[in-house]
């Protein structure tokens, strides 16, 4: 209960009266790891690093094994590691951000500025390192995973597609990208379901679905999307292939042919969490690519679709509505489109990237009411 009340705290910024939960729960359960973890995690918020570090150890030597606890561990020593490198007093830093007590609230989200400090500090000093092996190294990609939970709190992608799967019981289901299977084994019968990827991980193929080993475009090219879901068109899709915005573009066309008006597409990787992890080329192991840059151009080129992001960890989640298959709109003018938003500047300022992005709360009653509105015009 007190965890619970905790977080809650913790998301709305306030983040002394969650530490004082989270410090009843300890009383109550002095063994318990969680309790002391989402303690380090509080005081990382507030950007006091001492006590951040003095609850990790404990979370450690309560549980040596727990994942997440080690992540924060990583995540704690890299950042004083930084601080050492690039010569920063990070410790005085972030007091200083706590004394003027500047935190953010976007759609609803309390934003540490103590913690936006430390993305900034990972992204200047990763933009300046040339080594591969440590530009992808498991620290980094742990701390960027930390610094994912924290900037975008809440359920995760997967939870929202669950949630998603759930509620609109689709006919039909097709996958772009399915890896091991993770997000594409949420779909239930009697959901007819395809999954695309040219190298599939998943040990076993679900019940009432299919997978193709090939690429989305040669799925496309060499099958017929209406054959293989029984003549029916695609209720709902799911876009988690490339890490770059022109195939993502692609794979939108392809799949809005087959839509229906009821149809949601989703795609994922489209709210980065700095410039670095965005960039096209793959340089961290924690990387979204440009997908981004797939919202603001369906909005410019079709703003009557119904468009809005999801600021879900890691990286965000979009969902698109109001399709129309026969438009051809963006497969007349593929080439004048990509070649215009190539070089599409990425925007450091939070708001205005927050605001091209369509970002809305990551709350699911909300997003189900939108959704609603959206599929009931």
């Amino acid at each position: 209960f007190y965890n619970s009340l905790g977080q809650v705290l913790t998301e709305q910024g306030n983040f002394d009266e969650a530490i004082a939960r989270y410090h009843k729960a300890i009383n109550l359960n002095p063994s318990g790891a969680d309790s002391y973890l989402e303690c380090c995690v509080a005081y990382i918020y507030k950007g006091d690093l001492s006590h951040a570090n003095q609850y990790i150890e404990q979370v450690l030597k309560l549980s040596p094994t727990t994942l997440k606890g080690s992540f924060y561990h990583e995540f704690l020593k890299a950042t004083d590691k930084l601080a050492v490198k690039t010569k920063i007093d990070l410790e005085k830093d972030l007091l200083s951000i706590l004394e003027a007590k500047e935190n953010q609230t976007i759609n609803g989200v309390c934003y540490s500025k103590s913690v936006r400090r430390i993305l900034k500090l990972v992204e200047d000093y990763l933009s300046q390192v040339s080594d591969k092996n440590e530009l992808q190294s498991v620290s980094f990609h742990r701390t960027h995973r930390c610094l994912s939970e924290m900037i975008l709190p809440g359920g995760d992608y997967l939870d929202i597609l669950k949630q998603l799967h759930f509620w609109l019981k689709p006919n039909t289901y097709l996958e772009i990208g399915i890896k091991k299977g993770h997000s594409f084994r949420l779909a239930n019968p009697p959901t007819i379901s395809i999954g695309i990827d040219p190298q599939p991980k998943l040990r076993k193929t679900p019940p009432c679905a299919k997978v193709f080993a090939v690429t989305s475009n040669e799925f496309f090219q060499n099958y017929s999307v209406l054959s293989e879901l029984k003549n029916q068109t695609i209720d709902f899709a799911f876009i988690d292939g490339l890490h770059l915005f022109e195939q993502s573009i692609q794979d939108f066309i392809n799949l809005e042919k087959y839509s229906n008006k009821k149809t949601v597409i989703c795609f994922h990787d489209t709210l980065p969490l700095d410039k670095i992890t965005s960039n096209r080329d793959f340089s961290t192991m924690f990387w979204s690519g440009d997908v981004w840059k797939v919202v603001p151009i369906l909005k410019q080129y079709r703003p009557e679709l119904e468009i809005f992001t999801i600021p879900t960890k890691p990286t965000g989640l979009t969902i698109v509505t109001n399709l129309n298959p026969d438009s051809t709109f963006l497969s007349d003018h593929y080439d004048k489109i990509i070649n215009e938003y190539m070089s599409k500047e990425w925007i450091d300022n939070y708001e205005l990237r927050y605001a091209m992005l369509s970002v809305f709360n990551n709350n699911w009653n909300q997003i189900k009411a939108r959704l609603g509105e959206s599929l009931n015009r």
